[in-house]
């Protein structure tokens, strides 16, 4: 019986260091997923935050564009929130914040109410004569 207890124990044992081999190969690839294979050019490497975020930045003529598109739904929808003009528009309420902005620093656009419960407003716009 002393052996059955003893080839048990070593069986605990390598069932313990198989797991434990197999959770360290599974955590050092989530590692090289989160941060890269490493083999990226090293002027990449060099790059500040602030140059990779002008990379993804809209140009004026598509900022211009998004903007049309968004006072257009807020004429068509007024007083809804972002959520809902964002749904209409095919495009991320996070995507509009700012087009929004804009609108609104221009007096196209006027906002009541606070964070998820704003609503948007278009103003009256003066005809010419």
């Amino acid at each position: 019986m002393a052996t059955n207890v003893e080839q048990l124990s070593r069986r605990i044992e390598e069932v313990v260091q198989e797991h434990l081999v197999a959770c360290r190969r599974e955590a050092e690839a989530a590692v090289v997923r989160a941060f890269g294979s490493g083999s990226r050019k090293s002027s990449s490497a060099g790059r500040s935050m602030h140059s990779s975020k002008s990379e993804n930045r809209r140009s004026s003529s598509e900022l211009a564009t998004l903007c049309e598109r968004l006072y257009e739904s807020v004429v068509a929808r007024p007083g809804e929130t972002m959520a809902v003009l964002a749904l209409a528009m095919n495009s991320s309420a996070r995507e509009l914040q700012f087009p929004m902005r804009q609108l609104r620093q221009t007096k196209q656009v006027r906002s009541a109410g606070q964070r998820s419960f704003m609503r948007y407003f278009p103003m009256a716009v003066a005809k010419a004569a």
